[in-house]
C-alpha cells in the first residue's frame, strides 16, 4: 500500500517592496519579513515577486527538513496576491 499524499499547504506572504534605485542597480527588491533574510530581486516588480515565490518555497523546504516551525499562517487556497505552496 502507498502512503497518502499530503495536500499542498498554501501560505499568504506579506511583502516589503523596495523601489529601484541606483544603489540597488535599478532593480526591485522584495522581502518576506516573516522569513528572516528571505528576499529576491527583479528588473520589474512582477519578476521580483515571482523570484520571491521560488525563494520562499526553498526557505519552507529547509524549515521542514530541519523541523523548524513555519512562522506563517496557512490559508485555504491560492487566491491571495502572493501565495506559495509547499
Amino acid at each position: 500500500m502507498g502512503s497518502a499524499q499530503e495536500a499542498p499547504q498554501y501560505y499568504q506572504i506579506k511583502t516589503l517592496v523596495h523601489l529601484p534605485s541606483p544603489e540597488h542597480d535599478d532593480l526591485y527588491l522584495v522581502e518576506a519579513p516573516e522569513l528572516s533574510g528571505c528576499c529576491a530581486w527583479g528588473s520589474t516588480l512582477d519578476e521580483a515577486r515571482e523570484n520571491l515565490k521560488s525563494v520562499v518555497e526553498a526557505f519552507l523546504a529547509i524549515y521542514r527538513e530541519q523541523g523548524i516551525p513555519i512562522p506563517l499562517t496557512p490559508i485555504a487556497s491560492e487566491a491571495a496576491p502572493l501565495v506559495v505552496h509547499a
